[in-house]
């Protein structure tokens, strides 16, 4: 069964499998968080009814409720949710709903009587939902189960609070309750807590400040006094003696302060709360972790927001140390980083040792029998690093734009990948960052969206960004998206003009200044190239670095985050580093350099488009030759070749759009009628109008008229395929007039086998297979089999339009015969298809479902959605003559259900989905 996944905490979202679902009305998500809430326990149709719509249900609830759950079934699985005597169920484990997850930790938590283990159970969970104040969980879940969630976690982090304060840890939490009591002012437990925790930390004037605000503000709201817990809490701040109230000073806490408005990372942060308890049992073994990602992510953030819900494990201290591995300084010597160590465990100055090795072992034995936290901020590299490692009882954390994979496997450090936020959480650090009155922040879906792609999800630049839209509200949150939207000006409004820690270009200038020069030049021409995604052989072909060194550029590349690798051997950028790397690839290598980057990509794409299609079997008769600028790849099969096409097609589309403007309008007309054959056996008919126009406009700007005669021919076929004959017709003759005038005799056949394709359309049946036999005379005379095959099969389509079913048939058996003799799968499956078709009208359905069996194995294995499509429709047609009625309808369901696979825009016009839905109604034929 398919692992179903429910967020609610922060944002709505659903996962089958690890693939996100959409789901289109409100209905249906508030539908699925109800659900998801009761996983494995039914709910009666009147408790739905009665929580999804309130008093304000519609007057006949029980068949929308019906509707609705049918809808979640065809998305998520008929056996998704269960039913039984008008009782419904998620079949979801509570583990994966995040607010069940969440209290279940607090459940867990106050069953704990270990008071370590309770703190940990508490700070997981209530990262689960960093700001549950600010954004108040998905709106699908209903205002009741909402408060009772709010109620819940609030009685968690009190719970938390408690054990955070019996460790004398007041200045930790005093900042947290105040937070919370300035939005929860009626609630006396947090006040309660914030007294206390002030009169603690020695701030004993400051506390009794607080009682006497909310004191007032009780009397001013409800008209009652103080309760008999915060009147104790103001009894301990008039008695407390603030020296015994201060923790200890000879303890370290160098944390810095949390960060404003921290929001998501819940899972990242659990994970380091979970490997905080699996410290290795060897006495003196190193314990710690590594968070390394990309410039900007908020590693630093993450890192002291984490250290801060941990404090209580530590209580003998916490140190930080800022390497500053990337600053706008030099990196910090580790024997600097010692000497600050020591002194900050109060070994005196004149004690601490000369020699770096001196000072690795005195803050190893200082630290030895402490439980002591150690986060070394901004390493550079492990050398940087391992003098600074305590052992013992301590436990380390290491932010870097590094992976540091030598401390990783030498020193047993576990390494966390942090990624910039997810949509959900940029939103709601967008929303919460945005200060009231800013323009369009009032409409998430519209403009935030928006403004967190343009930022790349990276924390850094979604706060620049709020700052900007704060600093001139008038202008809003539209004015920015559209000024960020040219992608040359993006990192020049991703900064602050005073704070070059808060300058998305010069953090990630500093991490390129640290690249050697071939990692540099590679990293520029990945950039240059356009290319969204590059596999390792292309970087090979882009970099001319040779194999070997662009290994192990791509390696330092990817190890730095200036390039990820979001699968083996494909390589990306993340979108503001890539307008980085662009400006810098213009401002280095020139004009002339980018455009000579873009030549190798289009010879690369070239060379291999070549080779592909000689071990498919493509006809490439007609196309031009060339001399192959770069080495191809190598394909042992067809389906090699179709799996390298699929990752690559979309790249190779923009390819040729960029370099008919660029200075290569002839490798642009080149690249897009080699890439022909693959778009029309993807159906790819919206990229197949937008490459064959490029190709033909290349052709005629770089003057190569057969270029231009085969993008016209290729052209006219998308016009075709679109249901627009008249204009197919157009382009053909134009095609046609081409190939007279170079005396091009295939050119000429085919173009006229065209002519009569899109006459038959035009219902000139006559004139249609006139022109068809003609084209085909002039194959059978050539001995081109391949057009033999294509030529046979378009005339029988034409001859059975006539009624001539019997010369229809022996031409769609020729082409079958001939497709199948060249091993042309493509062609034998529209063939077959043909002659089927041909068998039905002359009352042969067993014929007809034999061969359209075997066309329907081929569309399948040879990956041919729309072949299948019309194939399952006719099936239903053979199906229905033979009076296997059911067999018909699971035929044309099946059609229906390939038909809502494929793009609108990609579908031909012969058949659409209401046709086959009549079908399924009626059982009546298409007409």
């Amino acid at each position: 069964m398919a692992v179903i996944k429910v967020q609610l905490l922060g944002g709505f979202s659903v996962a089958l499998d690890g693939t996100p679902v959409e789901f289109r009305g409100a209905l249906s998500r508030s539908l699925v968080a109800l659900l998801a809430l009761s996983a494995g326990r039914p709910l009666t149709a009147d408790s739905l009814i009665n929580r999804l719509w309130d008093d304000r249900s519609p007057d006949n609830p029980r068949p929308t409720l019906h509707s609705a759950i049918a809808r979640l079934r065809r998305v998520l699985g008929e056996s998704a949710i269960s039913s039984e005597r008008g009782r419904y169920c998620l079949q979801i484990d509570p583990g994966d709903v995040d607010v069940l997850r969440m209290l279940g930790q607090f459940e867990a938590a106050g069953n704990e009587t270990d008071s370590a283990r309770r703190y940990e159970l508490l700070a997981q969970g209530l990262a689960m939902w960093p700001e549950p104040l600010r954004d108040e969980s998905a709106p699908e879940v209903p205002e009741d189960e909402r408060t009772r969630l709010i109620e819940r976690y609030l009685g968690a982090f009190e719970a938390r609070v408690d054990l955070d304060l019996a460790l004398a840890r007041h200045d930790l939490v005093s900042a947290e309750l105040r937070d919370l009591a300035d939005r929860y002012p009626l609630r006396e437990s947090l006040w309660s807590r914030l007294i206390r925790a002030l009169a603690g930390s020695g701030r004993r004037a400051e506390a009794l400040g607080q009682y006497d605000r909310v004191r007032r503000h009780l009397a001013e709201e409800l008209g009652v006094d103080p309760g008999e817990e915060l009147r104790a809490a103001f009894t301990l701040a008039l008695t407390a003696d603030a020296a015994e109230a201060c923790a200890d000073p000879m303890i370290p806490w160098q944390l810095p302060p949390r960060v404003a408005r921290f929001g998501g990372r819940s899972e990242v942060l659990a994970d380091l709360h979970r490997l905080l308890g699996t410290r290795p049992d060897e006495a003196g073994a190193n314990a710690g972790v590594i968070l390394h990602g990309p410039p900007g992510v908020g590693k630093t953030s993450l890192a002291v927001q984490w250290a801060h819900q941990a404090g209580a494990e530590f209580p003998d201290g916490c140190l930080f140390v800022d390497l500053r591995g990337y600053g706008q300084r030099s990196p910090v010597d580790p024997a600097d980083a010692l000497h600050d160590l020591l002194r900050s465990l109060g070994v005196p100055a004149d004690a601490v040792p000369a020699s770096t090795d001196a000072r690795t072992a005195e803050f190893r034995t200082a630290v030895a029998r402490r439980r002591i936290l150690l986060v070394l901020d901004d390493a550079r590299n492990a050398d940087q690093v391992r003098p600074l490692l305590p052992g013992g009882s301590a436990f380390v954390v290491i932010t870097s734009r590094h992976r540091l994979d030598g401390l990783a496997a030498r020193d047993d450090f576990r390494q966390v990948s942090v990624a910039p936020l997810s949509p959900q959480e940029s939103r709601a650090m967008l929303a919460g960052s945005l200060r009231p009155g800013v323009a369009g922040a009032d409409r998430p879906d519209r403009w935030l969206t928006e403004l967190a792609e343009l930022c790349g999800h990276l924390p850094l630049a979604l706060a620049v960004a709020a700052g900007q839209a704060n600093r001139q509200p008038e202008l809003g949150v539209e004015q920015l998206v559209q000024d960020l939207r040219s992608a040359p000006a993006r990192l020049d409004l991703l900064r602050t003009g005073d704070d070059d820690a808060a300058d998305v270009r010069v953090i990630v200038d500093r991490s390129y200044r640290a690249l050697d020069p071939d990692c540099a030049a590679l990293f520029r021409a990945l950039a240059a190239s356009g290319a969204q995604s590059v596999s390792t052989p292309c970087a090979v072909a882009l970099g001319g670095l040779g194999d070997a060194a662009t290994v192990r550029a791509l390696r330092k590349l990817t190890d730095l985050h200036l390039v990820q690798e979001p699968r083996p051997g494909r390589f990306t950028f993340h979108s503001l580093l890539g307008v980085f790397a662009a400006e810098q690839a213009l401002a280095v290598d020139g004009e002339a350099g980018v455009q000579a980057v873009l030549g190798r990509l289009l010879d690369w794409y070239l060379a291999t488009l070549r080779a592909a299609a000689t071990v498919i079997g493509h006809n490439l008769v007609l196309l031009p030759e060339f001399v192959a600028g770069a080495e191809p790849l190598g394909f042992a099969s067809d389906r090699e070749a179709h799996a390298w096409f699929e990752l690559e097609y979309r790249d190779i589309v923009s390819a040729v759009g960029r370099a008919a403007e660029n200075g290569h309008p002839r490798k642009a007309a080149m690249v897009g009628v080699y890439l022909w054959q693959h778009l029309t056996r993807k159906s790819a008919l919206s990229d197949s109008f937008v490459t064959m126009r490029t190709a033909a406009s290349a052709a005629r700007a770089a003057g190569d008229p057969l270029l231009e005669a085969i993008a016209a021919n290729q052209l006219a076929t998308c016009y075709g395929r679109a249901g627009e004959y008249a204009q197919a017709v157009v382009e053909i003759e134009h095609s046609r007039a081409l190939f007279l005038r170079l005396g091009n005799l295939r050119g000429q056949m085919m173009t006229t086998g065209n002519l009569g394709l899109a006459l038959r359309r035009l219902g000139r049946l006559d004139e249609a297979v006139m022109h068809l036999n003609g084209a085909l005379d002039d194959a059978l005379e050539a001995g081109s089999f391949h057009d033999i095959g294509v030529l046979s099969n378009n005339l029988a389509n034409a001859q059975r339009d006539l009624g001539h079913l019997d010369d229809a048939y022996a031409s769609a058996t020729r082409s079958v015969r001939t497709h199948r003799e060249l091993a042309d799968w493509d062609g034998l499956t529209f063939a077959l298809h043909t002659c089927a078709e041909i068998a039905l009208r002359r009352d042969q359905p067993d014929e007809a479902r034999a061969l359209l069996e075997e066309a329907l194995e081929l569309s399948e294995r040879e990956q041919l959605p729309w072949s299948k499509v019309e194939v399952l429709v006719t099936l239903g047609h053979a199906l229905t003559a033979l009076t296997r009625l059911d067999d018909a309808h699971r035929s044309w369901q099946q059609a229906l259900d390939e038909l809502d696979r494929l793009p609108t825009s990609d579908r031909h016009a012969t058949i659409q989905a209401e046709d086959i839905q009549k079908l399924l109604v009626s059982g009546l034929p298409i007409s």
